[in-house]
């Protein structure tokens, strides 16, 4: 009789839940916010690996990819040879030789003082040797030779930098657009399967797995202020905006706007970058979320090719009920994590990077807290013309703190893989007509291929997703 009592017991609450397999809420909830709540932060990364890549690769554009390199020896058994010359200098930029391209880039000039592609390589070697004095006077000295409208913008792009880097007080804005798709954009079960109350029962409506398209449109502004001194020491600050608008499922459009404000601190030993932060997210216009916290960057180069950095923040995640996740709020409290990242350049084409993350996230209910780690692997390769790609593969396990009765009597616990590739390109090269001139022609694109894998104890919160995306941005120096 108790057997038959659970039963009718488990099938009644079982239809009483139903609705929420349709609508999404927690009784059977798939966790498509998580990955929307750390949509700003993963856009903030982003966009700075995109800059920082892009830059490097700049460096790269005006070589001759195709040239298979030449040797000293080659070059002391006909030392004259202008071509043989250039061709030496290349090679020595291409291995991170800066100096010493500059003094062979020199003893060219001597010989054929009117030479503008050895005069253009020698202001970039000056240029990434930080003598801008000497760097602006070479541009200046070829800006007016007869060129491809692609390499005078890049002409124009080193003097805006080194006009830049005379101010003590910066401002930079930069505007990127594009589309997304998506194959699993609601985060729906891999299997279409979740467990209400421990019984397994089959997705319905709008929970199950669904594609989507959308556009995407970033705004940023930052700026910087030096204050005077040796040190170097800065105030930085900016004002960040996302818009994600989908094409079908109008309940997930997210907008993301994000202020931050702090020091930049120069050492000897590393630099420090304290700084606070706010977070504002809607999805479909209703506030799910508002994030306060602080985080403490740190970053030292041990070497040409050894780059350190480390990252510490605190957060409070204050979230807000929706039309469709009205529990949300559950999930509100403090989380803090801890970033190391270890990179080494085994040649100025090519670096690899590992990085570890840990987190440790509190909520209302211990249902939603969990402890989680990740472990990353990427690489970036610098193509040349301006281009990159950068690969990465990252695997995490999220522990969390008690089991959600309304699923299953089971804690939860999640196992996190991700696959990304990552190719950017100024915008002329992506499409082939490289003497574009104007906004476009100083534009940079990129095009990602994601895939997302989460597997779990509980069939609700296994899902996949492949994202793809193309992004085209536009940067100016102010």
């Amino acid at each position: 009789m108790r057997h038959k009592f659970r039963f009718f017991f488990r099938a009644g609450a079982v239809a009483l839940l139903l609705p929420s397999l349709v609508t999404g809420k927690p009784a059977a909830a798939q966790d498509p916010q998580r990955e929307d709540s750390q949509r700003a932060e993963r856009v903030r990364q982003g966009a700075e690996v995109i800059s920082q890549t892009a830059a490097q690769a700049r460096q790269f554009q005006t070589l001759d990819e195709d040239d298979p390199g030449v040797s000293y020896a080659q070059v002391l058994k006909d030392p004259d040879n202008i071509e043989l010359n250039m061709r030496f200098a290349q090679t020595q930029m291409r291995e991170g030789q800066m100096r010493g391209a500059a003094a062979t880039l020199e003893r060219i000039l001597l010989l054929e003082p009117n030479f503008a592609q050895a005069r253009l390589l020698y202001a970039v070697v000056l240029f990434r040797l930080d003598n801008g004095v000497e760097a602006e006077r070479e541009f200046k000295a070829i800006a007016d030779y007869p060129m491809p409208d692609r390499l005078r913008a890049e002409i124009d792009t080193y003097l805006d930098e080194l006009r830049l880097r005379k101010k003590r007080t910066r401002y930079t804005a930069t505007i990127s657009g594009g589309a997304q798709y998506d194959s699993n954009r609601n985060s729906g079960s891999r299997n279409a399967e979740r467990l209400v109350l421990g019984t397994l029962a089959q997705s319905v409506g709008d929970s199950k797995k669904d594609s989507d398209w959308s556009l995407l449109s970033v705004v940023d502004l930052q700026f910087s202020h030096e204050f005077e001194g040796e040190a170097g020491h800065k105030i930085r600050g900016g004002i960040n905006y996302l818009n994600q608008d989908q094409f079908s499922r109008d309940e997930l459009d997210l907008d993301a706007y994000t202020v931050t404000l702090g020091p930049e601190l120069n050492y000897r030993w590393a630099k420090l970058m304290p700084s606070f932060y706010a977070t504002a997210l809607t999805l479909s216009n209703d506030n799910f979320l508002t994030l306060l916290g602080t985080r403490l960057a740190t970053s030292r180069r041990l070497s040409e090719a050894i780059d350190l950095n480390g990252e510490l923040s605190l957060e409070y995640q204050d979230y807000n009920g929706t039309k469709t996740s009205p529990t949300l709020i559950e999930r509100t409290g403090f989380s803090w994590t801890a970033k190391g990242q270890a990179s080494y350049a085994f040649n100025p084409k090519h670096r690899l990077g590992l990085d570890l993350r840990i987190t440790d996230k509190h909520a209302k209910r211990s249902l939603w807290g969990y402890e989680g780690a990740e472990l990353g692997l990427n690489h970036t390769w610098l193509l040349g013309r301006g281009q990159f790609l950068r690969g990465g593969a990252s695997i995490g396990r999220d522990n969390y703190q008690a089991a959600d009765a309304r699923v299953d009597n089971r804690p939860r616990h999640d196992l996190r893989s991700r696959g990304r590739l990552m190719y950017g390109a100024p915008f002329p090269v992506l499409l082939g007509r490289e003497n574009i001139g104007g906004v476009l022609g100083s534009a940079f694109a990129t095009l990602t291929a994601e895939y997302l894998r989460v597997g779990s104890n509980l069939p609700n919160f296994r899902y996949d997703n492949w994202r793809f995306s193309l992004l085209v941005s536009k940067r100016w120096n102010l």
